[in-house]
């Protein structure tokens, strides 16, 4: 059945306020702004639904989905177990809660294999490892070892992560039995040599192959490569659709039917049961379709960025994808100084901008809410600010 138009009637006023950025985005309608122009740089968790993708949402044929059947949800699901070549998806709230449910379900099946003690091996900087509350050992049981390149702008390699490996039932150190890879990472993109050469070892080892695919929508936008062949070297994958694709919620897990029929048992024990959720899957739909296809933009407009902040002092490497990461210790002028004055013009600009970072490190991360005028405006701020610090710096 549709879902009733005047239900969602506050939803929508709602997310219309907020998405009202005042300028064409991808191509969306548009609405008068209430509140000035924002453009946020902190994350591409930060979008607002477009007035399209509400109307789309609106349409939606929803049922019951703890009972398994939202048509809506079952379409979502379908359509990127397809992309991935999986056998099949389970739609959840968050990409947080897609990676534990992966975790959880690999360790049980890795326990009926007798393997008791385990522990994961992941890159030091993965979401998995630093952003989760310690969720492999809460929900799991197990422990997630840390690597860190000795390079840090590069990715794990299958050279590094064999050094890792332990197979000894020594009783003092836990089993190898999962590696956990996130593509992209911090905005850059594993290649598909180094993914086959991992899976091989991990073969081998008969290690498990999880992938935080969080954004391995910008990995394929910006190298072109189909999601099938990145996915087709994991057992599993989690495929968030609230970050840079600008869906309000939720995301995917694909992998073989067996696993994610175990995987929505610890859905709803974890109290990830929801009922007429096909109204925000309709959006995950909607933005595969519609913003996936742009995505490069935002990659683009992450190089303008750091072009234009390069020639005013910053260091940082050339972003692959929509994260751009800077240095201002060249300056001699802390990151952080930098911000407060940019909160301080926001106090009485009409298009205001919004940045994180902390000490001498600056983080921007692009997203279709983000145009080439937004990355223009920004820089307009910094050509004002930077000056102005180095002057009161060294006086």
């Amino acid at each position: 059945r549709r879902f009733p138009i005047r239900k969602l009637a506050s939803f929508f006023s709602l997310f219309s306020v907020q998405s009202s950025i005042g300028i064409k985005m991808y191509g969306t309608a548009t609405i008068k702004p209430t509140r000035g122009i924002r453009f946020d740089f902190r994350s591409d968790t930060v979008t607002t639904p477009t007035p399209r993708m509400l109307e789309n949402m609106i349409t939606a044929e929803v049922g019951d989905d703890v009972k398994n059947e939202d048509p809506t949800v079952h379409k979502l699901q379908e359509k990127v177990a397809q992309l991935c070549k999986k056998e099949a998806g389970l739609y959840v709230c968050s990409g947080n809660m897609s990676n534990q449910l992966a975790l959880r379900t690999h360790v049980t099946l890795n326990s009926a294999k007798d393997i008791v003690c385990q522990t994961i091996l992941a890159d030091a900087r993965s979401h998995i490892f630093k952003y989760e509350l310690g969720g492999a050992s809460f929900h799991s049981g197990t422990q997630i070892y840390p690597i860190k390149p000795e390079n840090p702008t590069e990715l794990l390699t299958a050279d590094v992560l064999e050094k890792y490996f332990n197979f000894a039932n020594d009783l003092h150190t836990p089993i190898t039995s999962i590696i956990v890879l996130e593509n992209t990472l911090n905005g850059m993109v594993h290649s598909i040599d180094e993914l086959k050469k991992i899976k091989a070892l991990a073969d081998k080892h008969k290690i498990s192959m999880h992938l935080d695919g969080a954004r391995l929508w910008n990995a394929c936008a910006e190298t072109g490569i189909p999601m099938h062949e990145y996915a087709q070297y994991f057992d599993t994958i989690s495929l968030c659709l609230s970050k840079g694709l600008g869906a309000p919620i939720g995301s995917v897990l694909v992998g073989p039917k067996d696993f994610i029929e175990k995987a929505r048992q610890y859905k709803k024990l974890f109290g990830g049961g929801w009922r007429q959720a096909g109204i925000i899957a309709q959006a995950g739909i909607y933005a595969i379709d519609n913003h996936w296809p742009l995505m490069k933009q935002d990659h683009e407009n992450a190089r303008l960025l750091h072009r234009e902040m390069a020639a005013l002092g910053f260091e940082g490497v050339v972003p692959e994808t929509n994260m751009v990461f800077l240095n201002s210790s060249k300056l001699g002028v802390p990151w952080q100084d930098i911000v407060k004055e940019i909160r301080a013009k926001n106090e009485s600009n009409e298009e205001k901008v919004l940045v994180d970072g902390q000490g001498w490190d600056a983080r921007f991360v692009l997203h279709h809410q983000i145009p080439q005028h937004g990355v223009e405006a920004l820089v307009s701020m910094m050509k004002e600010i930077v000056p102005k610090l180095k002057t009161t710096q060294s006086a």
